[in-house]
């Protein structure tokens, strides 16, 4: 009895970590994905940029088509929703929450992404 105690304890504890550990590593990679994306989109928004008389599109949505994306926008891993993009003063901000979907965090993959007119913010 003791021993199919132990087993069964060993097993439940064994899937509890492998849980874990897929979940972290789905995490990390949803987190490279979304920085990755965020890269061809700020070198889509740099190229409308130079084919619209230096002005930032107001919404990503013009983005979406042969031009810049022609199979579809990358959506946020995260929220499976567009990325973050608003429009500032010196042009415009790209932004990825991460995981937790809350401003700030200090490490992947909870740590927001953040691109603006000049390449990667590094927080």
């Amino acid at each position: 009895m003791v021993v199919l105690l132990a087993v069964i304890l060993g097993l439940g504890i064994g899937y509890l970590i492998q849980h874990k550990v897929v979940s972290d590593y789905r995490d990390h990679t949803n987190w490279a994905q979304a920085r990755a994306q965020m890269d061809l989109i700020h070198q889509s928004l740099m190229q409308y940029w130079l084919d619209h008389d230096r002005v930032y599109p107001s919404a990503l949505s013009y983005l979406d088509g042969p031009a810049y994306f022609g199979s579809g926008l990358p959506k946020d891993p995260f929220t499976k929703s567009d990325y973050q993009y608003e429009l500032t003063q010196s042009g415009f901000r790209l932004i990825c929450l991460g995981k937790d979907q809350a401003p700030g965090g200090a490490d992947e993959p909870d740590k927001d992404i953040v691109f603006d007119e000049t390449g990667l913010v590094e927080r």
